[in-house]
């Protein structure tokens, strides 16, 4: 009898850059929030009338001092605790430090004033985000310390609260703007980070050019501005020449080596252009407003620069090749693909007459 499979997913692994970049994203949010609480703090206590109950100084601590420090040592201890180097970095512990801040955040609102309903409703804020998550044990330990705060407010905060209720309704409708602040920014947050994995899903994680499905779009973007205006275009495709024997021979470790090596090459060109990594060993530069003639002395100038750089193997040093087609927008050219094709059929040209060559 076979061992039971284990269906328990691992957790999910991310890179550092991404690590970094949620954190830098989040923590930029809550600074934002951190400054905005202050700032109505601020404002309230410019308005307070001390009265017997409290002075200007007991209320400077309660709501000022208290709440915006608590705040502010959760996040500098948040970020510090962000910074530690790990071996491996887990999406549930880029995502558990948005949950313990805005939890902190929320709790500590809520503890000063427990006598705005509108309080409550902070703990409603923390879900906004939980759909980044895709992660439903996560959305759950929010919404189990969302109500936990709750209950918190309900048996405790409340009944021995030393704080008093507002006055006046100045108070509230504050609480209330900074609230709708808070909510925008929290918002704000989420579609910073969309971006950024919308970004991240056009781009070739390995070279960093755009994917092929950039590529096709972007192809026939350029084209539709062609049709529109009649300013040409023209499109360089790429293909190392002998990849199948370099990875067989050296390992495809090395195989991605030469793929970095011209893809470094194509970023550094300093003409406006879209480089893109349409398949494995193949690569693509769109030109915008640039003829045929122009487009060939660029290809000649990677084919070139490319034949040059060396490589360290357990053979030695050795050099490699590319082949390269070229075309340009016509008459001829019905639709976006039209090009690529006459593109393709040059590069198959420079494969056919011995490689190393640039066809067009």
């Amino acid at each position: 009898m076979g061992l039971p499979k284990n269906n328990i997913k691992p957790p999910e692994q991310v890179t550092k850059s991404e690590f970094d970049e949620w954190n830098q994203i989040t923590f930029k949010a809550f600074y934002k929030i951190w400054i905005l609480v202050l700032a109505v703090e601020l404002l309230l206590f410019v308005f307070y009338k001390p009265n017997s109950e409290c002075g200007r100084i007991r209320y400077f601590w309660l709501f000022i001092v208290k709440p915006s420090g608590m705040q502010g040592i959760a996040m500098l201890i948040v970020i510090g605790l962000s910074k530690i180097k790990r071996k491996i970095y887990y999406k549930r512990t880029m995502f558990l430090s948005t949950i313990i801040l805005i939890s902190i955040f929320a709790a500590s609102a809520i503890w000063i004033h427990t006598s705005v309903e509108l309080m409550s409703m902070l703990l409603m804020l923390p879900l906004i985000i939980t759909t980044l998550y895709k992660d439903k044990f996560l959305t759950w330990v929010q919404l189990l310390i969302c109500v936990s705060v709750y209950a918190l407010k309900e048996l405790y905060f409340y009944p021995h609260t030393p704080y008093f209720p507002p006055l006046n309704n100045f108070i509230n409708i504050s609480i209330f703007c900074g609230s709708i602040l808070v909510e925008l920014f929290l918002i704000q947050h989420v579609q910073d980070y969309v971006k950024i994995m919308e970004k991240r899903a056009d781009v070739d994680s390995m070279t960093g050019l755009y994917n092929h499905k950039m590529f096709y779009k972007q192809l026939y973007q350029e084209y539709m501005t062609y049709q529109k205006n009649g300013t040409p275009f023209s499109l360089i495709v790429i293909d190392i020449d002998h990849f199948k024997n370099i990875n067989d021979t050296y390992g495809h470790a090395f195989g991605d080596e030469v793929i970095c090596r011209i893809a470094k090459l194509i970023k550094s060109l300093t003409i406006p252009c879209h480089c893109s990594r349409y398949g494995g060993e193949e690569f693509s530069i769109i030109i915008p407003d640039t003829r045929l003639d122009s487009a060939v002395e660029i290809a000649e100038y990677i084919r070139t620069q490319f034949a040059n750089e060396s490589f360290d193997t357990n053979d030695g040093i050795k050099r490699f090749s590319i082949s390269v087609g070229v075309s340009e927008t016509n008459e001829d050219c019905n639709d976006s693909k039209d090009i690529f094709l006459k593109a393709d059929e040059q590069l198959y040209k420079a494969k056919q007459n011995g490689r190393n060559k640039v066809c067009s």
